[in-house]
């Protein structure tokens, strides 16, 4: 009973990311989610999408690697200063 209602309510959460690929005539490894709370993070890994994660609040960075995290930035500062670095390795 329990798991069948935790597989809908993921069905449900990963849902937006799978409609964004839809709509934007995308494949999974053709995007990247950036999220910073450990359900978006799960949406995006369950969704099949490079998930980036940046730690913006109390958690524990493990959290957010727990729940799918392809990548861990400590601060949005952190994500920034590394964007270029990272587009090159992602290309």
């Amino acid at each position: 009973h329990s798991t069948s209602r935790r597989q809908r309510q993921m069905c449900i959460r990963d849902r937006p990311y799978l409609m964004a690929l839809e709509k934007g005539g995308l494949k999974p490894n053709e995007a990247i989610v950036i999220e910073n709370a450990p359900l978006g993070v799960e949406a995006g890994h369950k969704a099949g999408i490079f998930t980036i994660a940046v730690n913006t609040g109390p958690l524990n960075g493990e959290i957010l690697l727990n729940a799918g995290a392809d990548l861990l930035f400590p601060s949005m500062q952190a994500l920034c200063e590394s964007w270029e670095k990272l587009a090159r390795l992602l290309h």
